[in-house]
């Protein structure tokens, strides 16, 4: 069934000291930087690699929800 009206399938956020710096949600599909130290120090393999870890963890997601619906 759908999430809700307006609400995000997934979503991935990172916080460091209440400051986000790091987001990733379907309507991009990758990882993103939230603020400008991070954009300035880690480069495009980094936020690859985050893309890729992340979009594993979604699959895995939708996995465990079909499972689940199943029961």
């Amino acid at each position: 069934s759908d999430p809700g009206a307006g609400l995000p399938e997934f979503i991935a956020v990172g916080y460091v000291d209440e400051q986000l710096f790091m987001r990733y949600g379907k309507d991009t599909g990758r990882a993103e930087p939230q603020v400008e130290w991070m954009e300035q120090n880690e480069g495009p393999q980094y936020w690859e690699r985050e893309t890729q870890n992340l979009q594993g963890w979604q699959a895995a997601y939708r996995a465990n929800l079909a499972n689940l619906r199943q029961r």
